[in-house]
């Protein structure tokens, strides 16, 4: 539990103190004081040493017998330790002794030892406000700088991948995604940095102030959480833009995209890569890159189905056209049984460049429909380039 004041005396000045401590209660100040507040059963130390560390500051009931108490001085070196503020309540004009003058040197020591008594705690209470308000002001700038560098180093995070989407644009790779995420970290960015070194344009005094600093406070919480939720929606909802060989496709969010090979492997002339299209790892997207060398499309693809009719694990479902990339492709959907297994395939065949493009889908045939919407994705957005 957290206490705004703790009092420190001697038991023969127990009136005082509880006088004080009654006067700051009416301010609705917080105060720990013994032996009142040590729970039944507890240990007294402990109570004394756990009061004084959740206190944001210390009232000491100065006097001649608290000056030679070794209770009151270790209460007071704890709290110099913790580096909780004290202010000397002194009731009594007497100096401190060496060792607790050692601690309270640089404090500034209220003189209450002329009567009448209440104008002192009166004085106290104001003194104790205006402390603890200091206190709270400081945790707030606290809270401003965190956010501020919080900000800084956010900025740099989203200008790194802004970088990193215009290099991919440079490098040809970049599709309208990636365009728009370049332009939205771009911006976020931009109002990150302005925030995380606007307090280093504005006067000390200024930001200070408590009505800028909650607007800056609330201000920068705002953009961590849009920048937070802009890096969920980029990553789990902006479908990524694959790009390999001098193809692009999208690759749909809700695909978990692996590659069982993730470099291309050279088959002669052709190159071939293989991606998963999820978790199943019998699920597969097979792309193959092959030069015609003046061959027919329709030829070469009547020629590989053709041959498939002589087995027994081969049934031809449909053949169709489509339109991919601008051109007139061939598209073949057959079944096929591997080791008692039975798969579903869903081929496409595209001439583009003198080159075959053939995307080759497999997936069991329970599985094979719930894919369909995210390979018709693939294939709307396949293009080369």
């Amino acid at each position: 539990m957290e206490f705004d004041v703790f009092v420190s005396y001697s038991v023969r000045d127990m009136n005082v103190a509880e006088n004080v401590c009654s006067n700051l209660e009416s301010s609705n100040i917080k105060c720990w004081i013994a032996p009142r507040d040590i729970e039944p059963g507890a240990n007294w130390g402990e109570s004394i040493i756990d009061a004084i560390e959740n206190s944001k500051l210390m009232v000491l009931i100065f006097s001649a017998d608290s000056d030679k108490s070794p209770q009151v001085l270790r209460e007071v070196e704890r709290a110099v330790s913790r580096g909780i503020p004290i202010i000397p309540f002194q009731i009594e004009d007497v100096e401190p002794s060496a060792p607790m003058d050692g601690f309270l040197s640089g404090e500034n020591r209220l003189e209450a030892h002329t009567p009448p008594l209440e104008t002192h705690i009166r004085k106290l209470t104001n003194q104790v406000k205006i402390l603890l308000k200091k206190e709270k002001s400081k945790k707030k700038l606290v809270l401003t700088a965190i956010l501020k560098y919080t900000t800084g180093f956010l900025g740099i995070f989203l200008l790194l991948g802004f970088i990193s989407s215009i290099y991919q644009i440079m490098q040809g790779d970049g599709g309208f995604y990636t365009i728009l995420s370049m332009i939205i970290l771009l911006v976020v960015g931009l109002i990150a940095f302005l925030l995380a070194f606007m307090p280093n344009f504005l006067a000390n005094k200024v930001i200070t102030r408590v009505n800028i600093r909650k607007m800056y406070n609330m201000l920068t919480i705002c953009l961590i959480i849009l920048s937070l939720l802009l890096v969920v929606v980029i990553n789990d909802y902006v479908p990524t833009e694959y790009s390999n060989q001098g193809i692009f496709f999208i690759m749909p969010s809700n695909l978990s995209l692996y590659s069982q090979n993730n470099e291309t492997v050279n088959i002669g002339e052709a190159h071939k890569f293989y991606m998963g299209m999820s978790t199943d790892p019998m699920v597969m997207l097979n792309i193959t890159i092959t030069p015609l060398h003046g061959e027919v499309l329709e030829d070469v693809y009547y020629k590989k189905y053709l041959d498939y009719k002589n087995f027994q694990w081969y049934v031809s479902v449909s053949d169709s056209n489509l339109t991919v990339d601008g051109e007139n492709a061939l598209q073949k959907v057959y079944e096929i049984t591997i080791d008692g297994q039975r798969y579903k395939k869903r081929e496409v065949w595209l001439e583009k460049n003198g080159k075959l493009y053939l995307l080759k889908f497999t997936a069991p045939i329970e599985t094979y429909d719930k894919h369909q919407p995210d390979l018709d994705t693939i294939i709307n957005s396949f293009h080369v380039k």
